[in-house]
């Protein structure tokens, strides 16, 4: 298109360039061009029409109340809030949050940590207590958790420590998390399995052990990542959870583990040798907490979410696309296989 300029008084007094018949000297039309259609910036159409900033903002408005411009979203946005819609009515969640699917696992996991950081950061008030589980997805979703102050809040660890002290353990989520938030951070400074059921009922009965375990029940807002069991299923909880173990479980049933638990394919707690020997919330207790906030990534998690669910332990979530298209596989929504 050829323009050419000429000089003409423009709001305010300035000398203002003016374009060629082709926009028969609509500045609407011709702010809306170099808006949508160059690009520019309006400080940049404002500069080059000689006019305010707030009259470009104007004739933007104009332009999309006479239709010379019409906003339209990208099909994957439409996609991905009918899945969220869908997710929300097919499972009963209160909020869905979706973030794009990636290849790699791990570009795929950060994506979803840093979409449940800001999440946490939107949902949580202060004076109020967060629970906070462990794994790879809590680990860096305390990473990408913004700067946010709640020095009235606490920030509780809500299943008991590893031995093995990696990143991705509670106590080490707890805390980077309630360093971000500004808020005073309970640990539990005992391990997630103990040797014996005699030995769990002991310590759990300690005052300072079930005090600690009253302010988990009362918690606001817990934020869990949610596990897959298969046979290649790492083990970071030596000595009572091993390979042996984990297989023993494999064997009746069990699909997921959250807080520390197993969760067979329907949601159930699965009956196995570590049942009462886990030092963790409870699945009743857990339930009972206003906001639950799962995270996961990667169609991988399909079985162990689903299962999850069905424990009726979350009530908001944040995924990728893709799990969540296999998880209304059926229902006619989203990129399903």
């Amino acid at each position: 298109m050829r323009v050419c300029y000429g000089s003409v008084k423009g709001d305010g007094g300035q000398m203002r360039r003016r374009n060629d018949i082709e926009f028969a000297n609509d500045l609407v039309r011709w702010a809306a061009w170099l808006y949508h259609g160059e690009g520019r910036t309006q400080n940049e159409v404002a500069d080059d029409l000689g006019v305010s900033r707030q009259s470009v903002a104007n004739y933007l408005n104009e332009a999309r109340t006479r239709g010379l411009v019409s906003v339209q979203l990208a099909p994957d946005i439409l996609s991905a809030h009918a899945q969220a819609e869908a997710l929300m009515r097919k499972f009963g969640l209160v909020g869905v949050h979706l973030v794009p699917e990636a290849d790699d696992p791990e570009a795929a996991r950060q994506s979803v940590a840093k979409g449940g950081a800001r999440v946490v950061a939107t949902l949580m008030r202060d004076g109020w207590t967060l629970g906070v589980s462990a794994g790879r997805t809590l680990s860096a979703l305390a990473a990408w958790m913004p700067i946010v102050r709640f020095p009235q809040s606490t920030v509780i660890q809500i299943a008991g420590s590893s031995i093995m002290g990696a990143a991705t353990s509670p106590e080490v989520c707890t805390s980077s998390i309630a360093s971000a938030l500004g808020a005073h951070c309970i640990n539990l400074h005992a391990p997630a399995y103990l040797g014996t059921e005699a030995l769990t009922q002991m310590l759990l009965s300690e005052p300072a052990v079930a005090r600690q375990f009253e302010i988990i029940a009362a918690s606001d807002i817990i934020v869990f990542g949610v596990g897959e069991l298969t046979g290649d299923t790492n083990i970071d909880q030596p000595p009572h959870l091993d390979s042996v173990v984990r297989d023993d479980y494999l064997a009746r049933g069990a699909r997921a583990v959250v807080f520390g638990r197993f969760l067979d394919a329907s949601g159930d707690e699965q009956g196995g040798p570590l049942q009462h020997r886990t030092l963790a919330i409870s699945l009743d207790v857990a339930r009972s907490i206003r906001i639950r906030l799962a995270v996961a990534s990667g169609r991988t998690k399909q079985a162990a979410l689903r299962a999850a669910l069905g424990a009726g332990l979350i009530t908001h979530l944040v995924i990728d696309v893709g799990l969540a298209g296999l998880l209304l596989l059926g229902d006619g929504v989203g990129g399903c296989e």
